[in-house]
């Protein structure tokens, strides 16, 4: 399991490199998409992927449904920070593995809490933003009705809180 997070983790860090940003949202998608369809892909990767497609496709949709214009870079922008959100994500709980399970638990739910807390749409559908929250054996356990930006920089100043203790 630790290696198949290691692998994610590597996957989404070198993920950005040598793109430009008019196309980082497509190049995102894509990649997850392969990922999920790829007969070969282990079980972690097909999760984690499908819910970066699933996300990034809710994003654009509610964006166009939701704004008079949706730039490019916007999408790209959430794309980038789902991604570094992922990343984060499983990098923690990877360096949390030998805590007892409290520790982790309770980690995991301050990731899913800034990830609630953080909306992008006002008057998201819940039943579908909060379908990953609802099942159990979810790796990836975040609402899709999440601003990617503004749940990273919850997670800096999260970060920076702790440090000043």
């Amino acid at each position: 399991m630790i290696k198949r997070l290691c692998a994610v983790i590597l996957s989404f860090t070198g993920l950005c490199s040598g793109i430009q940003a008019q196309e980082l949202y497509n190049e995102v998608l894509q990649k997850a998409e392969k990922i999920v369809n790829d007969p070969s892909s282990d079980e972690v990767s097909i999760q984690v992927n499908h819910f970066k497609s699933t996300a990034l496709r809710y994003t654009k949709n509610m964006a166009f449904k939701n704004r008079e214009s949706v730039t490019t870079r916007f999408l790209d922008l959430q794309a980038y920070y789902l991604s570094d959100f992922l990343r984060r994500f499983f990098l923690e709980v990877g360096e949390l593995q030998g805590s007892d399970a409290k520790t982790r638990k309770n980690r995991i739910w301050e990731y899913v809490n800034i990830s609630v807390s953080n909306p992008l749409f006002d008057n998201a559908d819940k039943k579908v933003a909060e379908s990953f929250l609802k099942d159990d054996d979810c790796l990836t356990p975040f609402s899709l009705n999440t601003d990617w930006e503004k749940a990273c920089q919850a997670l800096d100043e999260q970060a920076q809180a702790k440090a000043q203790k």
